[in-house]
């Protein structure tokens, strides 16, 4: 499916709804740690990545609209999630509700993406092994080409080992 067939609403249109007859589902399709931080009031967390495993928790006869932080994610949920139902996307995501003035419920201290632990993981073992190799011995050089070659492994799988082992971290579970 292109995201460019993928309806998207704005936050006017998603609160209107919310308050309609009719309500849609909403599914916010961010990690556990980036829903536990604020989400849209009455959403599920579905992340993207257990979207396939998890459609049956979607009502494919209700309306239904996916959340993520900038809509990226979303539009990714909606085409793996639409089967004749009525999908659609908040357009600007999380982003654009609260710059709109709507509140978020479960609001506490910000919490990195796994995206971004990835990123600052990754980037200081690469500076660590980098100033290594530059200031202790030559076999230091190892950590970035290792880093390097596992980026790229993790990149052509689609399925990255760090995320995986961060997504299980105490911090980024949802807290009950």
């Amino acid at each position: 499916m292109k995201d460019s067939t993928i309806r998207r609403i704005s936050p006017d249109e998603l609160d209107a709804a919310r308050h309609g007859a009719a309500p849609p589902q909403l599914v916010d399709c961010r990690s556990a740690a980036e829903f536990a931080g604020g989400h849209v009031p009455g959403s599920v967390n579905i992340p993207v990545e257990e979207m396939k495993a998890r459609l049956d928790d979607i009502d494919p006869s209700r309306p239904v609209v996916f959340i993520c932080a900038s809509g990226r994610r979303a539009s990714i949920a909606a085409g793996l999630a639409e089967s004749g139902a009525d999908v659609a996307v908040l357009d600007g995501g999380i982003g654009a509700w609260t710059t709109s003035g709507r509140p978020l419920v479960g609001a506490r201290r910000p919490t990195w993406s796994i995206d971004r632990q990835v990123r600052f993981i990754a980037g200081v073992l690469a500076a660590i092994g980098g100033l290594g190799a530059l200031l202790i011995d030559a076999r230091w050089a190892i950590v970035p080409v290792a880093l390097g070659i596992g980026l790229a492994v993790a990149a052509a799988a689609n399925n990255c080992v760090l995320a995986s082992l961060l997504m299980q971290m105490p911090w980024n579970r949802r807290q009950a």
